[in-house]
């Protein structure tokens, strides 16, 4: 009982930081809202993919360098297919806007 107890603080100091630190930036950039939004939420993809010791029996199957060389293929997708694209239209948008007003 006494671990259980451990992960669940554990899980809310998590979300606590987590909200903590999605206020900061979004209050810091706030007209970069989704860009923000999209980077934080990839960074956290990532970090659900870099825990090694949740996937035991795949990491026993395949071995611990297919696991990560997997991981890292997705992590890597993520951010070509997301990341970038919202960072190079966002500033062709911005810049669009800039010249409207």
């Amino acid at each position: 009982m006494h671990s259980f107890t451990i992960k669940l603080s554990c899980v809310g100091v998590l979300l606590i930081c987590i909200r903590a630190i999605t206020a900061f930036v979004l209050e810091k950039y706030p007209d970069h809202s989704t860009g923000v939004s999209a980077i934080i939420n990839m960074w956290r993809t990532c970090g659900g993919f870099s825990v090694g010791y949740y996937q035991p029996a795949w990491i026993a199957r395949n071995g611990v360098g297919v696991v990560f060389g997997i991981q890292a293929a997705v992590v890597s997708a993520s951010i070509i297919i997301t990341i970038i694209p919202v960072l190079v239209l966002g500033k062709r948008c911005a810049h669009r806007k800039a010249i409207r007003a």
